[in-house]
């Protein structure tokens, strides 16, 4: 039984509302993690130099960060939770039932993370150092363990393992890619420590620090360059045949010259992480005195830019699903698709009054099932457009197209009897034939 109604985005679509929150809300909630641990080392180097320069630096940065991490980032959770519970309901609602006990332990240790966040930057000289430096090692501590928690939920949305058959929740959480994207992470939250730390070091105007917290904060950066493609692969290995021979046929692709979106995705990562790794190194690593704040700027917007672009190529890798092998990205159930042909899938959702299709309501019936099936990743006219995708076909072909989709080609398959496939096929062929003005009555 389809559960829930469908959140109707029409220009831009529901994954692209999910998406430009997603991005922007992992960017910060991995610096959080990564400029912890920069608190934590720092403060220590500079209390056992006792370098008074370095500290009064550390609390003007710990400033920036507990606005940052704490402010923006729960705004960011809270927007996340909204525009997920709303696009895909049946995801989230399995997501919660399967890991209510970690998703509470999450919500604690983000409770704990804020109070620790505030106690640092507030109790900065009036503490000994040593206890403040104690705090920020909990901070850091406690902000890692968020990692690990949402690391294994993250993880099993692609690679369940062997939950699909036990639905054990262990084997949810320690899932085959659960280690691999921990390093994984680990290492992006290092990365992003440093590039934080470069754009605020550009910014101060003690020459001398200056120059030492931008040669120091570029160091940062550094492993990551060259663990990172060691990690990736390990990461790689651990992925379903059927992802990993995506991958495999992206990457090939490179040098075939047929550019697919998965294609141009993983140029852009390598091409700009090489390009902040050198901007780094020739900059504020070899030539801290000309490096500037918007240079500093630029490579924070190159970070932001490889995060969406990391995020999204894992997001692709998923399709058709949103846990792979047992959710459809629409929200229906493996099992529940597999029975729609014999049944109908009208009849197993609860939203549609109009069971049966009739000459009457076979157009207004396939807008229902658009929306149903086909509105998690495409819209009538937007982003991904059935006007476009569909321009030329007329509705025989339409219908047999339908009829073909598969997981194997990144859709789920077509859901329903042979009258809804019918209906379906009626909808799109009214899209593709309406003109420009007359495709938001269609789609309304």
């Amino acid at each position: 039984m389809l559960e829930f109604p469908v959140w109707n985005v029409q220009a831009a679509g529901g994954g692209w509302v999910i998406g430009m929150i997603a991005i922007v809300h992992v960017f910060v909630a991995q610096f959080a993690i990564g400029g912890g641990l920069y608190l934590a080392i720092t403060e220590t180097w500079a209390v056992r130099r006792n370098d008074q320069a370095v500290l009064a630096f550390l609390r003007s940065y710990s400033n920036f960060f507990m606005l940052l991490t704490t402010v923006f980032g729960a705004l960011g959770g809270v927007a996340i939770w909204f525009a997920i519970g709303n696009v895909n309901p049946t995801g989230i609602s399995a997501l919660i039932h399967n890991f209510m006990f970690f998703w509470a332990i999450e919500w604690v240790v983000f409770l704990v993370e804020i109070a620790i966040a505030f106690f640092y930057y507030y109790s900065w000289g009036k503490v000994s150092p040593q206890f403040h430096l104690q705090l920020a090692w909990l901070y850091y501590g406690i902000s890692y363990l968020s990692l690990v928690i949402i690391n294994g939920i993250l993880t099993f949305m692609l690679t369940p393992g062997d939950w699909v058959q036990t639905h054990n929740v262990w084997d949810a959480v320690f899932n085959p890619s659960y280690l691999p994207s921990v390093v994984v992470r680990t290492a992006i939250t290092c990365s992003l420590a440093g590039l934080f730390a470069i754009v605020t070091g550009a910014r101060i105007k003690e020459e001398g620090l200056r120059v030492r917290m931008l040669h120091y904060s570029a160091k940062w950066l550094m492993p990551s360059f060259f663990l990172l493609p060691l990690c990736l692969y390990w990461y790689f290995t651990t992925l379903p045949p059927s992802v990993a021979a995506l991958v495999q046929n992206g990457i090939a692709n490179i040098g075939a010259g047929n550019l697919s979106v998965m294609t141009r995705l993983l140029l852009l990562i390598m091409l700009l992480s090489v390009t902040i790794y050198v901007v780094s190194l020739l900059g504020p690593y070899y030539n801290p005195r000309s490096f500037t704040f918007s240079f500093g700027l630029a490579i924070l917007a190159l970070g932001l830019v490889v995060t969406g672009a990391t995020e999204s190529v894992r997001e692709m890798l998923r399709k058709p699903y949103v846990i792979y092998d047992y959710l459809y990205v629409n929200g229906t159930l493996k099992t529940v698709a597999a029975d729609s042909t014999r049944y109908g899938i009208l009849r197993q959702n609860k939203w549609v009054t109009a069971k049966v299709v009739t000459d009457e309501n076979r157009v207004a019936i396939g807008e229902q099932l658009f929306r149903i099936q086909c509105q998690s990743c495409h819209t009538a006219k937007g982003y991904r457009s059935m006007a476009d995708l569909a321009r030329g076909w007329d509705r025989d072909f339409i219908y047999n197209r339908l009829g073909s989709l598969t997981a194997t080609n990144l859709m789920p398959p077509f859901m329903g009897d042979d009258a809804e496939r019918r209906a379906l096929a009626e909808y799109l062929g009214d899209v593709v034939e309406a003109p420009p003005s007359q495709l938001t009555a269609v789609n309304r």
